[in-house]
């Protein structure tokens, strides 16, 4: 509901991450983040206790970067001084 909600309000001005969880019901709200021109980071494989919604995200098509989960905040921060 939240990245739904943030796709709607926010679209392009929006920044997503999708950390490790089971199910696919965030990564269908991430992927609307991304048809609505927001930045999504998914977390990767190998920093996942449980690579389930990241990975459903990424084979949607709703992850534009995927990295470790020690390096996502300063990937966040690098985008948005980069606006």
């Amino acid at each position: 509901v939240l990245f739904h909600s943030a796709a709607e309000a926010a679209g392009g001005s929006a920044v997503g991450i999708i950390l490790t969880g089971m199910g696919q019901d965030g990564a269908e709200g991430l992927l609307h983040m991304r048809r609505s021109g927001a930045y999504t980071i998914g977390q990767d494989k190998d920093s996942c206790v449980v690579y389930g919604m990241p990975m459903v995200a990424h084979r949607m098509g709703g992850v534009v970067t995927q990295a470790p989960c020690c390096n996502i905040a300063d990937i966040a921060v690098k985008y948005l001084k980069n606006l």
